[in-house]
């Protein structure tokens, strides 16, 4: 595969690592009432906006993330690793894309918070999903809403198994590693934080679903909001602060990929 690929997409994973790793700590300190910074993406905007050198911050992260957007959408479209064309691969590519739009999205209001935009906080208003995108309350917007918590609930799952099943090390070189011990902490840790996404993308899958069978866009949680719901729930404080730890270890992943993950022939 082609070199300057690889690079840049190890630069995209140690991009989002940085993101988990931030959203992470801005979760624990959320569960022990600390800071003023709302966990979720645009919580890591806002977070890189107000340290020292915080604009420079915002472009560095924002250069990441659209490398690992292009990685994604490489990945989606051109298939470099010859995965095929079976079911679970488009399916798994379609899923490609929607994460690169993600990251992609991130990145230019990393831009936009560079450039001292307005439209950023123009559109974090508290404006309630229905009167945003009227779209979703017809019939049709509810359906694909159905749609899309089942989808995401079905990636959720995924996440489960591929945990549960340390697929992952599969697609790195983290069995050459000569200190087992090492690998069962680095394996361990992967599983938690794989494990940990995957439960924010199940409470946002039945969000979703939620949404579609009442009726109601609002219902559609956003990252920062799926934070709130576990922090109202029993033991709030406590599952907010494991899932802070959890997310920190998926950062702790990224970084592992950035530099164990193996690329087609590149290993």
């Amino acid at each position: 595969m082609n070199k300057k690929l690889i690079k840049v997409a190890r630069i995209g994973f140690i991009a989002k690592g940085m993101v988990f790793a931030i959203i992470g700590s801005l979760v624990l300190l959320a569960a022990v009432n600390i800071g003023n910074n709302k966990p979720g993406l645009a919580g890591v905007m806002n977070f890189l906006d107000k340290q020292p050198f915080g604009n420079i911050l915002l472009l560095v992260m924002s250069a990441g993330l659209t490398c690992y957007a292009i990685w994604k959408f490489i990945e989606a479209i051109k298939d470099p690793e010859n995965n095929g064309n079976s079911w679970k691969m488009i399916f798994q590519r379609f899923s490609f894309i929607i994460m690169g739009l993600t990251y992609l999205g991130l990145a230019v209001i990393g831009v936009l918070r560079f450039l001292g935009s307005d439209l950023v906080s123009a559109g974090s208003s508290n404006t309630d999903e229905a009167s945003k995108f009227p779209f979703l309350a017809t019939d049709t917007g509810l359906t694909l809403l159905g749609i899309a918590g089942i989808v995401t609930a079905i990636i959720a799952i995924g996440m489960f198994v591929n945990a549960y099943k340390s697929d992952f090390a599969e697609s790195s070189d983290l069995e050459s590693m000569h200190d087992k011990k090492r690998l069962k902490g680095i394996k361990t840790t992967a599983k938690v934080g794989i494990t940990a996404r995957a439960f924010i993308f199940l409470i946002f899958a039945y969000s979703l679903i939620r949404a579609a069978f009442t009726s109601n866009p609002d219902e559609i949680k956003t990252a920062g909001e799926v934070f709130s719901f576990i922090q109202d729930s029993p033991f709030g404080a406590w599952l907010l602060a494991l899932m802070g730890l959890g997310l920190m270890a998926f950062a702790s992943y990224m970084f592992l990929l950035a530099k164990y993950r193996i690329f087609g022939d590149d290993g």
